[in-house]
């Protein structure tokens, strides 16, 4: 069996094919992306392979298209509806207006009501047959 060989100082995936040929990491891939942002002064690397954007004052947001922790940007600050590799991003909550070019509160947020969502199934009756579930099992242990 023929198993990844992961660098992790390196962030360079190689994979042994049976021809001993070695595949270089693909572009648009974390990879990749992080092959070629691997000498960026911008960014600092843990142990795990992890980039992180260095210097970032409060909240950092994972941004899963290029595999990196940035900063996050709070509401009403300047975003990009397209960011690029390293780019700051709109923290959890909000999200960047194509209209204003900043971070917005998202729409829904928690504590409202959400009338798409079926509550029926809090019913009286299903309460009491949970409650005797949880006794069954205090009981049990």
């Amino acid at each position: 069996m023929i198993s990844p060989i992961f660098m992790t100082k390196s962030l360079i995936t190689i994979v042994p094919l049976v021809t001993g040929a070695l595949l270089p990491p693909v572009a648009n891939t974390c990879d990749g992306f992080k092959l070629k942002n691997l000498h960026n002064s911008e960014f600092l690397i843990d142990d795990l392979g992890v980039m992180t954007k260095k210097e970032c004052q409060g909240q950092t947001v994972y941004d899963i298209e290029f595999c990196v922790v940035v900063c996050g940007l709070e509401e009403s600050e300047q975003c990009s509806t397209n960011p690029g590799f390293g780019e700051n991003l709109c923290v959890i909550g909000t999200q960047c207006s194509p209209l204003s070019w900043t971070c917005e509160r998202l729409q829904t947020t928690e504590g409202e009501y959400d009338e798409s969502y079926d509550y029926s199934m809090f019913s009286s009756e299903f309460d009491q047959d949970l409650n005797q579930h949880i006794n069954l099992l205090d009981y049990t242990n």
